[in-house]
């Protein structure tokens, strides 16, 4: 089980947000497969930590994780009456 860490950046940046998401799980619809995600944000960075024990195509994984993302960040810019975007700049795979 190799864990994926994916970089990237909240918009807008004078809107910050600093946060520690729970761990979710998530599973890709058309092959089923499924992964663990631990998000902390801070200072509008991404750090999203991704564990699966299956063979992700990585753009695939890439899509899956940041759609989840986005879904959890809408739940708090609509609270916070900011519209938030997600961009994932890079993806590292720790071995």
């Amino acid at each position: 089980m190799d864990p994926y860490l994916f970089e990237g950046i909240v918009h807008p940046e004078r809107a910050q947000i600093t946060l520690q998401l729970p761990p979710f799980g998530f599973r890709h619809i058309t092959s089923g497969t499924e992964a663990v995600a631990y998000v902390s944000i801070v200072l509008n960075q991404i750090a999203l930590w991704v564990e699966t024990a299956s063979e992700w195509d990585i753009l695939d994984l890439r899509n899956v994780a940041k759609g989840t993302l986005q879904n959890e960040l809408a739940i708090v810019g609509y609270l916070k009456g900011y519209a938030y975007e997600v961009e994932i700049r890079r993806v590292l795979i720790a071995r």
